[in-house]
């Protein structure tokens, strides 16, 4: 089960209502750089913005579990890579895309190694202009009954 934070997600929006007053347009807006950490609250992916603009996140589950991102009206630099191999042990790639339909938007997708559940974290550093997913084990995860019972 992958778990989002949406309480940073909330005051991201509302911070951004304030800084995106007297900015740069959107069509300014630019994804930078990937880059790929790891620290004490698990595995990091880094977005270098020239501005601050929070994508919109989601989780999909299963057998192939990833984090989408997708970052409405922000184009992406001929320096970011379009695949990374991160060789974590949580986040194993990630790989972005350009959409033009129905709303253009770079899209960055996280791929997890399945099994654990995840606990998804979103903070913003607006001194560097960061945007960054902290991936780690949802340590309050409740087991499976049916595995607990041995089903």
């Amino acid at each position: 089960m992958l778990r989002l934070c949406i309480k940073h997600m909330i005051a991201l929006h509302l911070v951004s209502l304030f800084f995106l007053t007297g900015t740069a347009g959107a069509s300014d807006l630019v994804l930078k750089d990937i880059q790929f950490a790891q620290s004490d609250q698990g595995e990091q992916i880094h977005f270098i913005l020239s501005s601050y603009s929070p994508p919109e996140i989601f989780g999909i589950e299963g057998s192939k579990p990833r984090v989408v991102c997708d970052f409405a009206n922000v184009k992406l630099a001929k320096e970011v890579k379009r695949s990374m191999e991160t060789r974590g042990k949580m986040i194993h790639s990630v790989r972005v895309g350009i959409h033009t339909a129905p709303k253009p938007m770079t899209r960055v997708v996280l791929d997890l190694t399945p099994g654990p559940d995840y606990d998804i974290q979103q903070t913003y550093s607006t001194e560097k202009s960061r945007y960054t997913i902290t991936v780690g084990v949802n340590k309050d995860a409740t087991p499976d009954k049916g595995a607990a019972a041995g089903q």
